[in-house]
């Protein structure tokens, strides 16, 4: 049995009794007898948009909702598209992503879906993950007898184009990293500021 101590969204203590000093009416205490405390959990194939619609429309599965994933202790989710590539898209899919990220998960999707050449949102593969945040990657069946029967080469190409992308975009988010606080042109920085010494913590015997 432990007492956890969360502020600001961060595990501050853990310990068999935290002793609070402070008053109880600015903070919150929730009873977690004999519950398990544990990391949100991580789900790479979530079809957040609805899977189904392989028997006919009436087999569309609805979309997911953020109390779904939270409810089952899941905070983080990559969605992609199902079976059915014509009543979903990637810009729906995109849309579902960033609305969960507004509702506060951690969320990311894939482009394409079974079929080959993949649905995008840019025109490409490569254009999809170099210039949408959310998208990380790609789906497309292989093994599979919706699938469009990929070749070996068709697929070599494709992996060489995402790999390319994401070497693009990864290289953009470090030289946006890098501008961040340079000074203009004929711009004298600003002089740094001393550096404050931290507070003491007390350590406990």
């Amino acid at each position: 049995r432990q007492d956890v101590l969360i502020c600001n969204e961060q595990i501050v203590e853990i310990a068999p009794h935290i002793d609070f000093q402070w008053n109880r009416d600015e903070f919150q205490v929730i009873d977690a007898e004999g519950k398990y405390l544990v990391p949100g959990f991580i789900d790479q194939h979530v079809h957040i948009i609805g899977g189904g619609g392989e028997d006919g429309f009436a087999s569309l599965i609805r979309e997911i909702q953020m109390t779904d994933c939270v409810k089952a202790g899941v905070t983080s989710v990559v969605g992609l598209l199902g079976t059915d590539h014509h009543a979903k898209s990637v810009a729906a899919l995109v849309a579902k992503t960033k609305a969960l990220k507004e509702q506060g998960m951690s969320a990311w999707c894939l482009t394409g879906s079974y079929v080959y050449p993949s649905n995008t949102l840019t025109g490409t593969v490569a254009g999809d993950i170099a210039f949408i945040d959310e998208i990380i990657g790609v789906k497309v069946a292989i093994s599979d007898h919706r699938s469009s029967n990929i070749s070996a080469e068709e697929l070599a190409r494709m992996d060489a184009e995402e790999a390319a992308a994401k070497e693009k975009a990864a290289r953009e988010n470090a030289g946006t990293a890098k501008r961040i606080g340079r000074p203009r042109k004929n711009e004298t920085p600003a002089p740094a500021e001393p550096k404050k010494k931290g507070r003491p913590r007390l350590k406990k015997e």
